[in-house]
Formats: C-alpha cells, structure tokens, sequence
C-alpha cells in the first residue's frame, strides 16, 4: 500500500509505494531525488485548492512553471526502468535534420521548412518547453536547411540575370 510522503525540496505530497522505503525516489512535481522515508507525525493535511488560496485560475495559469534541475545522473528513474520523460514535449531534431539534408540533395524548398521549423524548436527548447536533447540534431538541420535555402537564392538570381542577358542579346 503505498505511503504518503513530502517532497523536502518543494513540499509537495508524494505517494511512495512501501517496498520503496529508504531508496531514492524522485518527486514528480520538482523531480528532484530524495531518500523516501516514511513520517512519524501525523499525514500532512490536504493541499489547499486554489479557491481556498484566493487566487483565481487565471492568473494560476500566467505564472511560469518550475524548470526540472538539469542535474540528470542518467536517463532512467531509480525505482523505474522506463525512461524518463524529459521536460516539455518531445523535439523534432530527425525530422528536421532530414528536410536539411533532402532540401540539401532532392528539392531546395524544403529548406526553407528546415530553417524555420529549426528556428522555432531552437527557441522552444531555450525557453524549457521542448525536449533539449534533440538540440544538435535540430541545429544541423537548421543550418543544412539554410544552406540550401540561400543557395536555392543565388541559383533563381543567377538563372534570371542569364535569361534576361539571352532575352537582350536577341
């Protein structure tokens, strides 16, 4: 039966199964990793509701979240063998890597998606809300991606000021 515990860095209430006892554990909340030991006080009372905190959903919603600490000793939860989820959703760095190199060898266009897709993950992982280990992957693609775009540029100029050049010559 599982055992109700607080997180001592953020406070917050963790249930903690009873084989897990004086093993580290990680808070889901703040992930952070603490030693699961079972209180000898009575349960913490329930966590207060935001109407009980006067405080309107709203503005609940416009504070920013807690970033996880990005002191990862590996990519595995201590009590689990399942990966664990990085913070904010998953990034896009193969796909975005493989339009770099297609608009690279195939069609030049698709570098103009490369270049911004890139440059929109890059910010959204800088900001905490994008999963950063797919990081270099994405700039790759971004660069890739730019590549193609502003050689795509030159050869449309070159191929205009040749066709313009035979028009006049005729």
């Amino acid at each position: 039966m599982p055992i109700q515990i607080n997180c001592p860095s953020c406070k917050g209430a963790v249930r903690v199964p009873e084989e897990l006892l004086g093993k580290r554990v990680q808070c889901p909340r703040c992930e952070a990793k603490f030693v699961a030991e079972a209180d000898d006080e009575e349960p913490a009372p329930a966590a207060p509701t935001t109407a009980d905190r006067g405080e309107d959903i709203g503005e609940r919603l416009r504070r920013p979240r807690r970033r996880p600490p990005d002191d990862y000793e590996d990519d595995y939860d201590d009590y689990d063998d399942r990966p664990r989820r990085r913070s904010g959703r998953p990034h896009r760095g193969g796909i975005i890597l493989a339009l770099g190199v297609c608009s690279l060898l195939l069609c030049a266009p698709l570098g103009i998606f490369a270049w911004v897709m890139g440059n929109h993950d890059l910010t959204e992982m800088k900001r905490g809300r994008m999963d950063r280990s797919g990081e270099g992957l994405t700039q790759a693609g971004r660069i890739l991606g730019s590549i193609a775009t502003i050689l795509m540029i030159i050869g449309c100029v070159v191929y205009t000021a040749v066709v313009g050049f035979a028009l006049m010559a005729h």
